[in-house]
């Protein structure tokens, strides 16, 4: 059994490597929350709010494309949902060295709806090359005015927005040019009719992330210094509120959106830190291996 679990383990160094370059990125919205109170709570009358969709046909919007411009290869995809926050996803197909998707999804009311969009570009065979995606979700599409407050009533709005974005290329840049970009965004905004009747009100919050790759020293490389991939992640709530201190219902709209981009121009070979982490997985096999025919 040890000698399993030994031979399991080397296995893991190997699988463990990231075999190529790669730009990563991931955008979450998840679970949406709206919480009502009463501005004067002495004042008759429940709160409520109801969404609904009339500017345009359709609620939301979803999109993704990919596109490897060595094979020429291109996907790009698009669907929309007649409300808000009715579910809808696309998926990019056929392209060798990139992918995205992007989705709405949950119970087809605003509370509990997610958003999300992912995507990634391999190296290309040949450096220089290049393959990137971009995807998005938008619920509801081009503030759209989609929701009516009641009378007296103020609106919380909240989401937990969650980013990551990841770039591992490294390279001399006297060398070859092999640059990787990947980035992540997320907004949640809420605006309409002023508190009060007139004029306007709104509030907006967003979160964005980057990943590039960035130069260190090494006196390896040509100019003393070589490029090396980034990994950044960031959750953080995202809020908003509405307020209607009228005594009759108000107009307002609330826009999410969750939007991944990158690019990988490396070569699709395994990176230095690759190969030591397979040179040492397959030295711990072949002890393993010799021990075992001892």
């Amino acid at each position: 059994m040890k000698r399993l679990a030994s031979i399991a383990s080397a296995v893991a160094c190997l699988a463990a490597a990231p075999a190529f370059a790669a730009s990563t990125a991931t955008a979450t919205l998840d679970n949406i929350q709206i919480t009502l109170y009463k501005l004067n709570p002495l004042l008759a009358g429940a709160t409520s709010i109801t969404f609904s969709d009339t500017a345009l046909s359709y609620g939301n919007y979803v999109s993704a494309s990919a596109f490897d411009n060595q094979s020429g290869q291109l996907s790009s995809v698009n669907a929309s949902g007649a409300t808000a926050f009715v579910p809808v996803s696309v998926n990019t197909t056929g392209v060798s060295n990139a992918w995205a998707s992007a989705n709405v999804s949950g119970p087809g009311t605003a509370i509990g709806s997610s958003l999300s969009a992912s995507g990634t570009a391999l190296g290309t065979a040949t450096g220089g090359a290049h393959s990137n995606f971009q995807a998005s979700a938008d619920s509801s599409y081009f503030y759209n005015q989609n929701f009516t407050l009641s009378a007296n009533t103020v609106a919380l709005f909240s989401v937990t927005a969650s980013l990551s974005a990841t770039v591992t290329a490294t390279f001399d840049p006297a060398a070859s040019g092999q640059p990787e970009h990947a980035s992540a965004y997320s907004s949640l905004s809420i605006d309409g009719v002023g508190a009060l009747g007139a004029g306007s009100q709104s509030t907006s919050n967003h979160q964005s992330i980057a990943s590039d790759s960035q130069s260190v020293a090494d006196p390896s490389c040509t100019s003393g210094y070589c490029y090396v991939g980034q990994s950044q992640s960031r959750s953080t709530g995202l809020s908003g509120s509405f307020i209607n201190a009228t005594a009759n219902t108000l107009a307002g709209n609330m826009y999410a959106t969750a939007a991944v981009n990158g690019y990988s121009n490396a070569a699709l070979v395994p990176e230095p830190s690759s190969y030591a982490l397979m040179l040492a997985g397959l030295a711990s096999i072949g002890f393993i291996a010799r021990r075992r025919r001892g």
